[in-house]
């Protein structure tokens, strides 16, 4: 998604690695999110939180 902003916005294409690079330059990390799983309940988890001390 960041190669293909980076060549429409600038028109340079960039190699994957060399993105990250010159994210890491930058001191600027690529993160992404974590996908829920649609049967995740939010009170499970907060009476784990209560009982796992």
């Amino acid at each position: 998604m960041l190669q293909n902003y980076i060549q429409q916005t600038f028109s340079v294409n960039y190699h994957q690695n060399s993105i990250y690079k010159l994210l890491k330059s930058l001191n600027i990390t690529w993160t992404t999110s974590r996908s829920k799983h649609p049967k995740q309940s939010e009170e499970a988890q907060e009476d784990f939180k209560k009982t796992s001390n």
